[in-house]
């Protein structure tokens, strides 16, 4: 049998879940599907042992030791530990951040753009 959805939400880690709640609760969408390579959602980057649950500011990355957050420059690519996966995180201080930093980041980066 054929399934046809309105809405396919690839990942199903925080932004891919809280986005298929709110469409749920907040839309006319009927038909609405989640996809996740792993068995559950949450099971990678938002996992809660692997999520510090910070917030990304700019120039602060909490989610890293003193001696890692000391190498951040005006922009630098940070990758995460050995034991998890290592996507890298593109880090530009929001106070020297230009409009195309932010078109290289929307136009190559894969995730979210956080400005505060």
């Amino acid at each position: 049998m054929q399934q046809h959805y309105q809405v396919i939400i690839v990942g199903g880690g925080v932004t891919g879940s809280a986005l298929a709640y709110l469409l749920a609760q907040h839309s006319s969408l009927d038909n609405i599907a989640l996809l996740d390579k792993y068995d559950g959602i949450a099971k990678v980057n938002s996992a809660a042992k692997y999520n510090s649950q910070t917030l990304h500011s700019g120039d602060i990355e909490t989610n890293y030791s003193l001696e890692k957050a000391q190498q951040v420059r005006a922009a630098d690519i940070l990758l995460d530990d050995e034991d998890r996966e290592n996507e890298g995180d593109l880090i530009i201080p929001a106070a020297t951040v230009s409009k195309e930093d932010i078109n290289f980041m929307a136009t190559y980066g894969r995730g979210l753009i956080c400005l505060t």
